[in-house]
């Protein structure tokens, strides 16, 4: 019988031994959990499920057991626990960054971005919240908005020394040179010796002619202190360049170049340089790496732009439920990118719609094995196997997934189906607890576990699940 490794459900019904008097305090079982995850105590997991054992209702026993699951990887139950305690307290910014931590770690930056900004606007004091939405604006490209974040972080926690670096990059990005300019070296004037500020300050700096020799002694420390050695290297290079020093220039680039062999603009500025010094024999070959780079480059570009427009039209196709434009979008994005998995899945989308079964399993089968970290291509394709009734095959595929993304319910919902109908009700009991810590209001994963339950034997715990799922359901539809 094929295994699946669950992690502990924290919606489970499950009785916990005692370790500490019935009549510890909410306060001393949180000292004790707090004392375990920093490694001063027994087992964080044992002693946090415990006492929500004993306290089901107190939102911060809860928020710890969500801490313990969490640092112990049992990212599933965690979320329940998180998600149990935010029923209790909604706007706890605690709880909902616990919440957001767990999107990132499983690539769902948009959910947790907006986990983040909630928090800032229901407890504009927790300075983390702050920071958190400003890495995650910075890292889509939206710098302007990161700089606003990192500006109200700042304002809580001005001793933060690699906010003031973020803070001044952002700013820059963002358009704001002037104001990056005064950040950054304020900045320097409360930490001296903060490398990656005098760095982001010598890259604002290096297009400014009269700011010249700041900029070239900023770039000098960072690439001496070994932070962005490269680029502070061909920076160093083409201030040199454009004031006419062609030696400090040349060495400059050849340091570049021996540190990265494609960098693309230090083969021609090198070049160039070795020109003005009229050692056309060795900027020969170092313009002919140029041309072949560029090429390279502009070959990659046009490619993202002719992947990035038929993603387009597919979108748009799809909004437009157009299926004939639908599976030419797909048929362009397959004769660019044949092998992408994101594409594949893209693909097998559509072409479940339009019935082409056999081509959506060929294509999820390749995205599986070609991105065995792609969640959802292993999610797809062994929900697909499982319609078929191949239950054996699908077990790989939903492992994987698993692994890469517990945190989708509906994987659950398809490891608890199959271990259904392979004999295995006990075993499916935690699946489908699995997807109820996920998604608690959802009737039908109610209904799924007190079949389950009946199955395995246990009619108590079956009306109780069996009740749930009628209250779920007569809130969704109260007419009914």
């Amino acid at each position: 019988m094929p295994s699946f490794a669950q992690p502990v459900a924290s919606m489970a019904l499950v009785i916990v031994a005692s370790i500490a008097p019935l009549t510890q305090s909410v306060e001393d079982a949180i000292a004790e959990i707090s004392a375990a995850l920093d490694g001063r105590g027994g087992d964080a997991v044992v002693l946090a499920e415990t006492a929500a054992t004993r306290h089901p209702d107190n939102s911060q026993v809860l928020l710890w057991l969500g801490h313990a699951y969490r640092r112990s990887g049992e990212l599933t139950a965690a979320t329940g626990a998180y998600r149990r305690a935010a029923a209790l307290e909604p706007d706890h910014p605690e709880i909902l960054m616990g919440l957001a931590a767990l999107r990132e770690v499983v690539g769902d930056h948009a959910t947790a971005l907006q986990l983040y900004e909630r928090v800032t606007v229901v407890a504009p004091r927790f300075a983390a919240a702050w920071r958190s939405a400003g890495e995650s604006h910075m890292q889509s490209g939206n710098h302007a908005r990161a700089a606003s974040f990192f500006e109200s972080y700042l304002a809580l926690s001005p001793s933060d020394r690699d906010a003031h670096y973020l803070y001044g990059v952002s700013l820059y990005f963002g358009g704001r040179h002037d104001d990056a300019i005064r950040s950054l070296e304020a900045a320097i004037g409360r930490f001296p010796d903060l490398v990656s500020v005098k760095y982001a300050l010598g890259v604002v700096l290096a297009d400014r002619p009269a700011n010249a020799d700041r900029a070239l002694d900023l770039l000098r420390t960072s690439a001496n202190e070994g932070f962005e050695v490269i680029e502070a290297r061909y920076l160093i290079g083409r201030i040199h360049a454009d004031r006419g020093e062609y030696e400090l220039a040349v060495e400059a680039f050849e340091q570049t170049i021996s540190a990265d062999a494609e960098h693309r603009d230090a083969h021609y500025r090198l070049a160039t340089a070795l020109s003005r010094l009229g050692r056309r024999d060795e900027a020969a070959p170092l313009m002919a790496r140029f041309n072949e780079l560029q090429q390279a480059f502009n070959a990659t570009e046009a490619y993202d732009k002719q992947l990035k427009t038929a993603k387009n039209e597919l979108a748009a196709a799809l909004r437009a439920n157009d299926g004939i434009a639908a599976n030419s979008a797909v048929d362009r994005m397959l004769s660019l990118a044949p092998d992408d998995p994101e594409v594949l899945v893209a693909a097998a989308k559509v072409w479940v719609s339009s019935g082409r079964t056999e081509d959506a399993f060929d294509a999820l089968e390749a995205a599986s094995q070609v991105a065995p970290q792609n969640w959802e291509a292993n999610y797809l394709y062994g929900l697909l196997l499982t319609q078929a009734g191949r239950y054996g095959d699908a077990v790989a595929p939903l492992r994987r997934s698993l692994t890469a993304n517990p945190l989708f319910p509906e994987t659950h919902v398809v490891v608890g189906n199959i271990l259904m109908e392979l004999g295995a009700p006990a075993e499916a009991v935690a699946s489908y607890l699995a997807a109820i810590d996920l998604e608690a209001d959802n009737p039908g994963y109610w209904l799924n576990l007190g079949a389950a339950y009946g199955a395995a034997g246990r009619p108590d715990l079956q009306r109780r699940a069996q009740t749930e799922y009628e209250r779920l359901l007569t809130a969704q539809e109260p007419n009914r």
